[in-house]
């Protein structure tokens, strides 16, 4: 490798590690702004906007810096330098400069920014106003402008003519323009304003406005003169003071245009007396316009008719009498008479009436309405004021008229409704029971009824229910017919009573009454049987009980029983349940009580004969007694066959000293009697059995299970302890 290889390569290396040293070493590390000479300036001041940077690096060079200067969001001035501090100047500051700072320095891919600082501008520059035309005739167009050219951004200008002020159209640049046409002398001034900002300029030269006199004011003129009396004919003239051809002229009473046309006119007309109007002359070319007034003094001829009625309110029958009445103010004329018109609604009832009174008799709701008069003298016609005839419909018997039912339920609402076929509203409806007042209604509507709700709490608001009917302030009073009330009260809980008691006797009667405290008559009572849906019997009464009587009670009318009752109040009620008990008849139990005591006593004294020991027998024993015996212990005892008893096949006679008692045989029949001697003591027990045997039989439920085997077995058994004593 040669020397100058070597050289050139080694130069290449210094300057490539010299570049990457410098790249590495240099560090931005602040940014400052600062104003000079301060941050609040007067507009027309120089501020420079200095914008100081501080680095870090080791070598003595400072490299090439870019430096931005901002101003809210826009950039304002950029410049790269290798200083640490660039200006930003600004010559002749304005208001359009205020506004937020900042600054940026970048150094490669490093970027720092400042803060942010306000910089305040006061004092705006004081604009200036000029004419297109200095010479300015009435209704010529001038073009007026205002301008600050000094100033910077958009302005918002505003003229002022005699201290009006007037906005442009908001325009970007320094300066305005206005036409406007001027009829009168005026001042003219302007200002103006940054968008955005609440200051204002000062106020402009002022520019006074003297015009040269185009149209001359117009001439009024008054034939006969300008003071008249009423009737007399008025003739008003109005015509241009000007040479120009082409003036417009008008005559106008207040608002309202009499004539017009080109240099003259006129208008004529017989002059009323109208609180002394104004008349005005009017002139107009080239949009100039000039104009004179006049007043008219009129006087009064007569005065405004007054209308007077005797009465306005009026009932129907009665007359109506109007009084139209005028006087002359001035003694002029007086030679005329004042004639009177009527008129009702505008339309006339009576014309040329001198007396001014205006008759109707018998007045009806036709005659009703708004009356005035009219006083005519000398071409001269007055207006009354206006008077309203009221009439009013006396009010006729009104009619009463329940809505649903003349009967109601105690507790429920009745409504009712009185109307009159005729009267006039108000009318006051009066509803009354009997003498008293239940309630008032005013109907303010023509037939309208009037519609009463009343409760009816107890039986006491029945009766006669009728309306008064009252209008023309209760002067006129009227009654009409009425129609009654009938009040139904519901049945209270029913008292069932059993007359006879609650036991009864078979074969006697017995009385159940159901009684009922209130209620409106007549009453429904029903008897029941506990448990049965039916009623077994029912009435209808205007009593306040029921009776029910059953004359011969039987086994089957024992049980509970209630009563119900009902009227027209569609309310029914029950009664308490009572228990009937039928009982047998006093003969039953005295005959029932008989056999017991005899049974008792047979088993008594069985009872004691088988407990006592067998007597010895005699030797000379009775040989009827030794058979009966042998029949007692020999022969045993037949089956019965349902109808009679053993040992009934054959007649068994007993001989005890006494006359034998026979027992039947198989047909029922008792065998004639022994020649045998009757014991004294002797009973016929078949007899007594029979006859007890058929009573058991007669009665409910007692059955007849007495043994007719065991009963002649001890009425043997007694024999033979007889025979053996």
């Amino acid at each position: 490798m040669t020397s100058q290889t070597t050289c050139c390569l080694l130069l290449l290396t210094l300057v490539r590690c010299s570049w990457t040293d410098n790249k590495q070493v240099v560090k931005l590390v602040e940014a400052t702004l600062t104003f000079s000479p301060d941050k609040d300036v007067k507009s027309g001041t120089t501020v420079y906007l200095n914008c100081n940077v501080r680095i870090s690096t080791i070598s003595t060079d400072t490299p090439s810096l870019q430096y931005s200067f901002y101003k809210d969001t826009h950039v304002t001035y950029a410049k790269n330098s290798s200083s640490k501090i660039v200006p930003y100047r600004i010559e002749n500051v304005r208001a359009f400069h205020s506004g937020t700072y900042h600054c940026i320095v970048k150094s490669g891919t490093q970027k720092i920014p400042s803060e942010y600082r306000q910089l305040n501008v006061t004092g705006l520059q004081t604009p200036f106003l000029s004419l297109s035309n200095d010479k300015i005739t009435e209704g010529e167009e001038v073009t007026l402008n205002c301008s600050a050219p000094n100033e910077e951004g958009s302005l918002d200008f505003t003229f002022f003519i005699n201290s009006i002020p007037i906005k442009v159209p908001l325009r970007s640049g320094t300066f305005a323009e206005m036409n406007h046409i001027f009829n009168r002398e005026a001042n003219v001034s302007c200002k103006f304003q940054l968008v955005n900002q609440k200051e204002d300029s000062p106020i402009s030269n002022v520019q006074h406005i003297v015009l040269s006199e185009l149209l001359p004011k117009p001439i009024i003129i008054v034939h006969p003169s300008q003071n008249v009396t009423e009737g007399d004919r008025v003739t008003i003239e109005c015509h241009s003071n000007s040479s120009l051809p082409d003036v417009e002229v008008h005559l106008q009473k207040d608002s309202k245009i009499l004539s017009f046309d080109n240099v003259r006119t006129s208008s004529s007309f017989i002059a009323l007396f109208d609180e002394n109007p104004e008349y005005l002359c009017q002139s107009e070319a080239k949009s100039v316009r000039k104009s004179t007034e006049m007043r008219l003094n009129v006087q009064e001829l007569f005065s405004r008719p007054l209308l007077k009625a005797e009465a306005s309110d009026l009932s129907e029958g009665q007359t109506l009498r109007l009084n139209c009445s005028s006087v002359y103010l001035t003694a002029k004329r007086l030679n005329e008479p004042i004639t009177y018109t009527f008129q009702k609604y505008q339309q006339n009832l009576i014309s040329d009436n001198q007396t001014g009174i205006y008759t109707i008799s018998g007045v009806s709701n036709q005659d009703e309405g708004n009356y005035s008069c009219h006083a005519t003298a000398w071409r001269v016609r007055k207006a009354s004021n206006n008077i309203y005839i009221r009439v009013h419909i006396l009010v006729t018997k009104p009619k009463i008229q329940i809505l649903e039912s003349s009967e109601v339920i105690a507790g429920h609402k009745v409504h009712m409704k009185c109307l009159s076929d005729r009267g006039s509203p108000p009318v006051m409806y009066t509803l009354m029971r009997n003498k008293d007042v239940i309630s008032r209604l005013t109907v303010m509507t023509d037939k309208m009824p009037a519609m009463f709700n009343v409760t009816v709490l107890n039986e006491t608001l029945a009766g006669l229910y009728w309306c008064e009917a009252a209008n023309r302030g209760g002067s006129h009073v009227v009654s009409g017919s009425g129609v009654n009330l009938t009040v139904i009260v519901p049945v209270t809980k029913p008292i069932l009573t059993i007359i006879s008691g609650n036991s009864v006797a078979e074969g006697s009667g017995v009385t159940l009454m159901c009684q009922v405290e209130k209620g409106t008559p007549p009453f429904t009572f029903r008897w029941f049987r506990n448990g049965e849906r039916s009623a077994f019997y029912s009435n209808t009464t205007d009593k306040q009980f029921g009776v029910y009587e059953n004359k011969s009670v039987g086994k089957q009318h024992g049980g509970k029983y209630f009563c119900q009752v009902t009227n027209r109040a569609n309310k029914t009620m029950d009664s308490r349940v009572l228990m009937i008990t039928v009982t047998m008849n006093i003969w039953k139990h005295i005959i029932i009580g008989l056999c017991v005591v005899i049974l008792l006593l047979l088993v008594l004294f069985y009872i004691i004969k088988s407990k006592c020991p067998p007597a010895k027998r005699a030797k000379n024993a009775d040989p009827d007694r030794n058979a009966l015996s042998t029949l007692k212990h020999e022969e045993p005892p037949q089956e019965s066959d349902g109808t009679g008893y053993p040992g009934e096949e054959s007649n068994v006679r007993v001989s005890c000293h006494a006359p034998e008692v026979d027992f039947p045989s198989n047909n029922g029949e008792f065998p004639p009697p022994t020649d045998t001697e009757p014991c004294p003591d002797r009973v016929p027990l078949m007899a007594t059995r029979h006859a007890c045997s058929e009573f058991r039989h007669s009665l409910n439920g007692v059955p007849d299970n007495m043994n007719a085997t065991s009963v002649e077995y001890a009425e043997l058994h007694h024999r033979g302890i007889e025979a053996e004593q």
